[in-house]
């Protein structure tokens, strides 16, 4: 078996179609994607140009999409130079610095077995970059946990096109197909930084510049001609390319009721009317805030002074059964040591003693009701 004669065998494609928002409404469908993003409450981290995610993850949650009714789980994603420079606006085309690739893959689907979502970069001021890309360059969390969502331009605007690539396995050569997402309005981001990321990942080389792009899935080929498939006009571009967009609601955290995040990754900053809020905005300097673990712990260290706590009370009552028991045995030994050293054959017993005979029935039954009461506490406290 091998890829049809004719239609897209390439990974990626060209384009030499001036693209502009007019045509991609032209060749617009209802979007079928959904997503579920991983989140983390520290810096991400990388392996060369792959970033910790997929496959390479340490973590318990996983990145996983709904396309056209087929799940898939992310596999990897990594940071290279441009794939996707011709599906761009016009305006952007010499912008673009790099690109996000994340590979999907799906054990179930009967068609298309691998997705790939393409971010371009854009080498474009904004009024803010992404929190993931800038962990990475600051080595530190603006104060909220982080995902590959932070990647995906705030437009979600995407172009769609599949692709037949060959997957060799075992000296086999078989057909597979891929779904191509890419969001064609590119997320800003200056090359200046950029390559402040691609040093701090030790990309080489150069080592300011994303590398080229080696793989995708082992033993994919993502090319099968010298010459990748090139869109040679408006209507073959409409022929083979979709237009669509990704709702925000289809877009959402894995955890859909709890997360466990790092309290190192959260600040409490004081919240001052007069100084915060303007025109009914509030502002707030997150660069001036505690980490909540440190308040955290000045809380629990105000509330353990002058606090009564089960092992407090544990200790006092051990300490009274201690006294009550130590007078107790102190008590017959001084009886017995009067009697040894007595000249008399009187074997009443002393003055004191009598009271404490009196006594011996009494105390011992609080000894028992103390010690079982004491176990109780020490065992209902531990669990």
């Amino acid at each position: 078996m091998s890829c049809p004669a004719t239609g897209i065998r390439d990974f990626p494609i060209q384009n030499s179609v001036n693209v502009t928002q007019t045509l991609n409404d032209s060749i617009y469908e209802p979007s079928s994607l959904e997503i579920q993003w991983a989140k983390q409450g520290t810096v991400p981290t990388f392996q060369r140009n792959f970033f910790s995610e997929g496959i390479y993850s340490s973590g318990t949650q996983t990145t996983t999409l709904r396309f056209r009714g087929t799940k898939y789980n992310l596999q990897t994603a990594q940071l290279v130079e441009p794939q996707h420079k011709g599906l761009v606006l016009l305006a952007d085309k010499e912008s673009v610095n790099g690109e996000i690739v994340l590979v999907f893959e799906s054990p179930t689907a009967l068609t298309e077995k691998y997705l790939f979502l393409c971010i371009p970069l854009l080498n474009k001021s904004a009024t803010g970059y992404s929190p993931y890309l800038e962990g990475i360059r600051q080595d530190r969390l603006s104060g909220r946990p982080v995902g590959l969502d932070d990647v995906i331009p705030s437009s979600k605007e995407y172009i769609s096109y599949s692709t037949c690539l060959r997957l060799v396995e075992q000296n086999k050569s078989t057909p597979v197909q891929a779904a191509v997402l890419v969001f064609w309005r590119g997320l800003p981001y200056p090359t200046s930084q950029l390559r402040d990321v691609c040093r701090k990942m030790k990309m080489t080389p150069p080592l300011n510049a994303p590398p080229s792009l080696e793989t995708l899935v082992q033993g994919l080929i993502p090319k099968s001609e010298t010459t990748l498939f090139l869109i040679s006009s408006e209507e073959v571009y409409k022929r083979y390319l979709r237009s669509s967009e990704l709702p925000s609601s289809s877009s959402r955290s894995t955890d859909t009721g709890t997360r466990t995040d790092s309290t190192d990754s959260y600040k409490c900053v004081p919240l001052k009317p007069d100084e915060t809020v303007k025109d009914n905005r509030i502002l707030i300097d997150t660069d001036k805030g505690v980490p909540l673990s440190q308040v955290l712990k000045e809380k629990q260290e105000e509330q353990g002074e002058g606090k009564i706590t089960p092992g407090m009370v544990e200790r006092m009552i051990a300490a009274i059964l201690g006294t009550a028991i130590g007078i107790f045995v102190l008590s017959v030994i001084a009886y017995i040591f009067s009697r040894v050293t007595s000249e008399t054959t009187d074997t009443s017993f002393p003055w004191f003693m009598g009271k404490v005979k009196d006594l011996v029935p009494m105390v011992f039954v609080s000894m028992v009701v103390g010690i079982i009461g004491f176990l109780i506490g020490f065992f209902t406290s531990t669990t």
